[in-house]
């Protein structure tokens, strides 16, 4: 079996700002970014260029999304059983309070991301949290 840099070469990597990231996706329109980099670099197009999909986002379905997920208080409900397992009101196997943790862990990154995506436009009230 032939090595995998003998077929695709040395790597190549680059950083790139969010807004020259965006208008490289752009520019590449149906084509991935490093076919669209290969094409203007070598004047020739990519023989593995493919189309990708890209989704549009409905922000206010997601927003909608959002507000009904936090209205059922999900996470300030864990919150209180976690506090009830630190004040030993609650007995639990360490199993499930480690379930429990992670999953407490899993939400705040849901969130974050969420928001991120929705460049922070929402309250903490919005999202459930304190008033």
């Amino acid at each position: 079996m032939a090595d995998r840099n003998d077929k695709y070469g040395v790597p190549f990597s680059m950083r790139l700002s969010v807004e020259e990231r965006a208008r490289l996706d752009a520019l590449a329109g149906d084509m991935t970014a490093a076919a669209y980099v290969r094409s203007r670099l070598f004047d020739t197009p990519s023989p593995r260029s493919r189309k990708i999909r890209r989704f549009d986002v409905n922000q206010s379905l997601l927003k909608k999304l959002v507000r009904q997920l936090g209205r059922q208080h999900i996470s300030s409900r864990l919150h209180r059983i976690l506090n009830a397992i630190d004040d030993g009101e609650l007995e639990v196997d360490d199993k499930l309070e480690l379930e429990l943790r992670y999953l407490c862990s899993e939400l705040r990154h849901l969130r974050r991301n969420i928001r991120k995506a929705l460049g922070d436009e929402l309250s903490d009230a919005q999202w459930g949290g304190r008033r």
